[in-house]
């Protein structure tokens, strides 16, 4: 059968060459398996050009009708996405049904940005965790994860203890039971203070413990002992009536909160997006601390004498020397 020759011997009337010339020209570039299905076909009086066809859609699975209705599919997921708004979040959904459905049908097999893009995501699920950071970012990571383990075990533990000491020593204040703090305690010699005033004296350590225990972690390097002690003096100034300490020692709770708070947030960004990259902390440093625990209400009522005496007092720190200097300016 494969035989022209032999084939052409068995043609013996026009209608039969006819035929065979149909068979040969429509199977022409259908490769020989099609030519003998087309030969088939003109010999058995069938439409020759209807079998190449219905056996070409056989052969695809039918593959033409599926093709055209995938981009039905998608040129309607087009359209529905396109009538939301811009700031729609389903926008979003649609979005990657159409990525979905056009993967589908190999429509980014030629596109190169569509193949980048692939190719990113790829990297990007392949990088630990499915993160893209850099060494830095990952070393940052890595120093994180071990300081909030040390908070979360640790630390959260003690920072809760030292804001209950604190309540506890602003209570004693307002109420008054105890002489810890004003111009006659400021004025007790320091050798004969734990003598004369031991309150006063158990008082301010409780307070330097508060003080170092809870913000040593936060201010990090830069918390020496001479800076801790300058906290210590803004945060309490035995010298000073007891309503200003009150006030302090409030502020000095807050601040301890707030620092406290930043670090939960911190390692609750971490948790969520499982790096601390992008997380915007709240500046909190030493000078910043001590602004906020010495300000100019804690020398109000009093007259420009008064302030010049806790000026000239050995008790007074320099930030509270600083801001007597502002409220004196400004009286003129």
């Amino acid at each position: 059968m494969l035989n022209n020759s032999a084939l052409q011997q068995q043609i013996t009337t026009p209608d039969e060459l006819e035929m065979y010339n149909q068979a040969r020209k429509a199977a022409r570039n259908k490769g020989l398996g099609q030519m003998m299905y087309a030969l088939s076909d003109a010999f058995g009086g069938r439409d020759i050009g209807k079998g190449v066809q219905e056996r070409q859609l056989a052969q695809s699975g039918g593959n033409a009708t599926s093709l055209m209705q995938n981009e039905q599919y998608i040129a309607r997921l087009y359209q529905l996405r396109n009538a939301l708004p811009e700031n729609d979040p389903q926008r979003a959904m649609f979005d990657v049904r159409i990525r979905n459905a056009e993967a589908g049908i190999g429509a980014y097999k030629y596109d190169p940005t569509r193949q980048f893009d692939i190719t990113e995501a790829k990297r990007v699920a392949g990088s630990p965790g499915g993160l893209d950071l850099t060494p830095i970012e990952s070393g940052i990571d890595t120093a994180f994860a071990a300081d909030a383990a040390e908070y979360i075990y640790k630390t959260k533990a003690q920072v809760q203890a030292n804001l209950n000491n604190l309540g506890e020593k602003i209570n004693i204040l307002e109420a008054g039971d105890k002489n810890v703090s004003g111009p006659g305690i400021g004025l007790t010699p320091e050798i004969l203070a734990p003598i004369l005033i031991p309150d006063a004296v158990a008082f301010e350590d409780d307070v330097r413990d508060v003080v170092f225990q809870s913000l040593r972690e936060k201010l990090g390097a830069q918390f020496t002992e001479r800076e801790g002690d300058r906290l210590v003096a803004a945060a309490f100034n035995k010298s000073l009536p007891e309503e200003v300490n009150i006030a302090r020692l409030r502020r000095l709770y807050g601040t301890i909160e707030d620092a406290a708070l930043a670090k939960e947030n911190a390692i609750a960004h971490y948790n969520e997006f499982g790096t601390i990259k992008d997380y915007q902390a709240t500046p909190l440093n030493f000078k910043s601390i001590i602004n906020k625990l010495v300000t100019p209400t804690d020398f109000e009522g009093l007259t420009d004498e008064q302030l010049i005496e806790v000026y000239k007092s050995d008790n007074t720190t320099d930030e509270e020397r600083g801001v007597i200097e502002s409220i004196v300016k400004a009286r003129g």
